[in-house]
């Protein structure tokens, strides 16, 4: 309830383009992730507005809807490493056997390893049980200093006892990381 409060305060902050909760923080050098044919894909507990907070385009198929459960998103490097002449969409992650289903291919994004050109990350949904671990994500534009402020002087009215882990997006990521 906390992080709801939270997230939509700092949705109806000044200069607040998206706002999206995670599991884990991107290039927070800590990621979930599987090991499969010899090599590491990296993963995270991602809403439906992870995308377009981390201004990541969906290639093919869907983004994710609330309530959704068995399904995942994967980048297209992870897609062409586990299925390199088909499409992914409605295959099962390998290293899983009941595992979830894709339902969509997003651009590649380096989300925990900066500057990597083949990511190998695939998204799951968020649950109501990866909250007291998760993180808000903003997208701003204007000044990101002035934004932390905003957010955490908000988190401190909700309850001053709490403050959340913030990791702010800026169209600099777009320039730097994505071009």
């Amino acid at each position: 309830a906390y992080l709801d409060l939270l997230r939509a305060r700092a949705a109806e902050l000044p200069d607040v383009k998206a706002v999206s909760q995670v599991w884990l923080a991107p290039w927070g050098n800590v990621h979930m992730g599987s090991a499969w044919v010899g090599r590491q894909f990296a993963g995270n507990h991602v809403d439906p507005q992870f995308l377009g907070t981390m201004g990541m385009r969906l290639l093919r198929g869907r983004n994710f809807r609330p309530g959704d459960t068995g399904v995942a998103m994967i980048g297209e490097a992870m897609e062409r490493v586990l299925w390199p002449e088909r499409d992914a969409l409605g295959k099962s992650l390998p290293w899983d056997a009941h595992g979830p289903t894709v339902i969509g291919i997003v651009r590649n994004a380096s989300t925990t390893d900066v500057g990597n050109p083949e990511p190998l990350e695939f998204y799951l949904p968020h649950s109501r049980s990866d909250a007291p671990e998760s993180v808000l994500l903003l997208r701003v534009s204007g000044r990101p200093h002035d934004s932390v402020r905003r957010i955490q002087d908000s988190a401190r009215a909700l309850d001053g006892r709490l403050q959340p882990t913030v990791q702010v997006v800026t169209d600099a990521y777009d320039r730097a990381v994505k071009s």
